[in-house]
């Protein structure tokens, strides 16, 4: 079922629609009557193992740079610019005429951000409704 939109491609041949595809591997075809094992877990395990890994290491260095005490150069965040949030893009740039979001004021932009978004969808609901009106009619309004 998980490979159901996938379009089958023979085995070291490039995808049709991709310039770069992955890398194949040659790998044995398994034997007709071959019952399938539990392969797909192992390596699906050894993804995991190796994440988790990952973050043990980072953990480990980020404890042992507290330990060591803080510099007394420490480094700023940037203050927070919605002119380089996602959205904002040539050749509009960022557009903000009324002046609503201010530099640093994280918070008031998420704010604005998720109120424009649901507006939105209301907005697609409406539009939806109103072309569904002429081809839907309730039962005693036929001729309205």
């Amino acid at each position: 079922m998980a490979l159901a939109f996938l379009s089958a491609v023979p085995q070291g041949q490039p995808l049709p629609h991709a310039e770069l595809s992955a890398p194949t591997f040659d790998v044995p075809a398994p034997a007709a009557s071959a019952q399938p094992g539990p392969s797909g877990g192992v390596g699906l395990l050894c993804v995991g193992a190796v994440a988790s890994a990952g973050a043990m290491a980072r953990r480990a260095a980020a404890g042992s740079r507290k330990k060591a005490g803080a510099s007394k150069h420490q480094l700023r965040a940037a203050p927070f610019d919605p002119a380089a949030q996602v959205g904002a893009m040539p050749p509009l740039g960022f557009f903000d005429p009324a002046g609503f979001c201010k530099k640093g004021d994280e918070d008031g932009f998420r704010n604005l951000r998720a109120a424009e978004i649901k507006h939105g969808r209301v907005a697609m609901m409406a539009a939806l409704g109103g072309v569904a009106q002429h081809f839907v009619k309730f039962p005693g309004f036929d001729a309205v």
